[in-house]
């Protein structure tokens, strides 16, 4: 069970989606640099905002903040973990602008 977005936000990432395609892509043509490594940043990217996300949800739960909004942190955290362990597995094709992981 992971964070499920609402139609209307599904739509605008498959639009975010197949935006950063295109940049990627024309970073690549621009700079001749290789992306092929482009979902390992992705990935380590998915990695580093679990953990800033797991540092505040834990203040939450530990009464040190008192903010509302942070009490759904620990349910984004898990999404964020799964998406993660897609993209390491394989899971997300390069090529497939719909599967891509950001």
């Amino acid at each position: 069970m992971g964070f499920e977005p609402s139609a209307r936000a599904a739509h605008l990432l498959t639009q975010l989606r197949a935006f950063m395609d295109e940049v990627v892509e024309r970073y690549a043509e621009r700079t001749g640099f290789d992306v092929g490594g482009v979902l390992w940043c992705y990935a380590f990217g998915t990695f580093k905002l679990m953990v800033i996300l797991q540092q505040i949800y834990i203040r939450y739960l530990r009464g040190q903040t008192q903010d509302p909004r942070f009490g759904d942190l620990g349910r984004r955290v898990e999404s964020l973990a799964n998406k993660g362990v897609t993209i390491t597995k394989g899971g997300n094709n390069p090529k497939t602008a719909s599967s891509r992981p950001y």
